[in-house]
Formats: C-alpha cells, sequence, structure tokens
C-alpha cells in the first residue's frame, strides 16, 4: 500500500481492533437495543459503518455498489435514524464489517498519492477527492465508535 494512503488503512484497522474487543460477550439483544435518549443501536451504528465503507470502496472503483450489498448494508432504507437491523449477532457484524473491509482494502490498494485529488463521484450528484473521502471514511468511523460505547454504558 502506498505510504501516503497507509495511515488510513492502519487507522480502520486500529478501529476494527477496538470495536471487535466492544462486541465482546455481547448478545443480539444488547446489539439490538436502543437505550432512552439514542436514536441507534450498536448492530445499527455497525451495519451502517460496514455499509459506508463499502460503497467508498465501490466508488474509488468507479463502479456502483451490488444490490446484495446494498440489501445487505440497508442501503436502500431510509434514514435517519439508521435503519434497524434484525437478528445480528456480534459474529455476523464481524463479518459485515471484514466483508467491507476487504473491499475497502482492495480499492485502497490501488491508490497512489498522486490519486488524492481526483475527483470522484458521490450519489446523488455529488464529488469529492479521494483526499476529503480518505479523512471522512477514519472521522466517521471514530464518531460511530464513540457512540456505540456510550450505548453501551447505557444497556440494561
Amino acid at each position: 500500500m502506498d505510504p501516503v494512503i497507509s495511515p488510513t488503512w492502519e487507522t480502520l484497522e486500529f478501529g476494527n481492533r477496538r470495536l471487535f474487543k466492544l462486541l465482546e460477550g455481547m448478545t443480539p439483544e444488547q446489539l439490538a437495543e436502543r437505550p432512552e435518549g439514542f436514536q441507534n443501536s450498536i448492530a445499527a451504528l455497525i451495519v451502517h459503518m460496514a455499509g459506508e465503507e463499502a460503497q467508498f470502496a465501490h466508488w474509488l472503483h468507479a463502479k456502483p455498489i451490488p444490490d446484495d450489498l446494498v440489501r445487505e448494508y440497508l442501503l436502500n432504507q431510509a434514514q435517519p435514524p439508521l435503519p434497524q437491523p434484525k437478528g445480528e449477532t456480534a459474529d455476523s457484524l464481524r463479518g459485515k464489517i471484514l466483508k467491507a473491509r476487504n473491499l475497502l482494502k482492495d480499492a485502497l490498494m490501488g491508490l497512489k498519492a498522486a490519486d488524492l485529488d481526483r475527483v470522484i463521484d458521490l450519489p446523488p450528484d455529488t464529488k469529492a477527492t479521494v483526499r476529503w473521502q480518505l479523512a471522512l471514511v477514519g472521522y466517521h468511523t471514530t464518531c460511530h465508535f464513540g457512540q456505540m460505547q456510550m450505548i453501551k454504558q447505557h444497556l440494561k
């Protein structure tokens, strides 16, 4: 991986280790719970984060995200709040994260420093640079991880 791109990947991998630690021992009921004062559950946030990473990977390749991934990551459902996934377990959520992360890694492996200012099309009718998207993916993950930590503290 290009040394200019690798810090994004390393940040995401660090976040994964922390996220997987957060999931340890959590039941499907806890993952689906939305404590009072919170719009989303941990499961909803994880599916959302993974879906955004899968979309980003496809945007970097200038390809539409396939329908099966749109359904898997609930990208076809209205927000906010985020769509509430059903029947997710810690293992199934880890699988969703790893699947999306592998798609993103593949896309990042093809990037070079010269790609940072390349403009990519983002639906609906928006454009952004690769640099901006790389910054956003780390920020996005960090924000949602903080939300998940707060939700976990408020679970019954």
